[in-house]
């Protein structure tokens, strides 16, 4: 009987395992997706801005690249909370079969070739909200977080400054760029209106009028 329910246990834990690893998969690809859309939705608003000198498209792809980057912090932190459970489980596998070790990653590879027969409970975490995955977090002078932590891993953090610096350059460049408009011209009425007709003063009559008649003789 004791022996049954082991076995089902194990099938159990092996089900709830591949379970689990399905899951980070799924969140992979997502993290693949969302970063394919921040990159080609960041490089086309800073081409079509720059085409049609808007520097309100400029402020839509910070703003756009921000979310993105953001969205991609928390996937990876959710993905993260799969991996302890996952460890637990590789390490009851670990000291009967070696193995799976999914979860060592890189971090671990050069431990594991130095001591082959190292638990696996003293192994490093593979997850990328590691402090130590970080070239960012150890020099902040507060502590960030998860989500903080996660998003200032290098792989995840260069795309989206890349394209938030050019956003700004291309901000600085149409800022002085820009000429000042010229005054307007001033409006002249170019109408075919008629000049007034001015009438001129009829000339004066002579009031010394010519005597009439002939002069009679002496």
């Amino acid at each position: 009987m004791e022996s049954t329910l082991i076995h089902l246990c194990n099938g159990f834990i092996k089900e709830e395992y591949f379970s689990l690893l399905d899951t980070v998969s799924r969140i992979d690809d997502r993290l693949l997706l969302v970063s394919l859309w921040s990159l080609t939705g960041g490089i086309a608003l800073i081409a079509l801005a720059f085409y049609f000198r808007a520097r309100s498209v400029l402020l839509v792809a910070i703003v756009a690249s921000l979310g993105f980057w953001v969205l991609q912090g928390s996937l990876t932190v959710q993905q993260a909370q799969y991996e302890p459970r996952m460890r637990q489980i590789e390490g009851t596998c670990y000291e009967t079969a070696r193995g799976p070790a999914i979860t060592w990653g890189l971090a671990a590879a050069d431990e594991l070739n130095d001591a082959p027969n190292r638990s696996i409970a003293d192994m490093p975490f593979s997850s990328r909200v590691a402090q130590t995955t970080s070239i960012v977090s150890p020099y902040l002078p507060v502590e960030i977080g998860p989500l903080g932590t996660a998003m200032a891993d290098e792989a995840m953090a260069l795309p989206h400054l890349l394209q938030i610096a050019l956003a700004l350059l291309g901000l600085l460049f149409m800022r002085r760029a820009k000429q000042p408009e010229p005054a307007p011209a001033p409006v002249v009425n170019v109408t075919n209106t008629p000049a007034p007709v001015t009438e001129r003063p009829a000339p004066a009559k002579d009031t010394s009028a010519a005597p009439q008649g002939k002069p009679q003789a002496a």
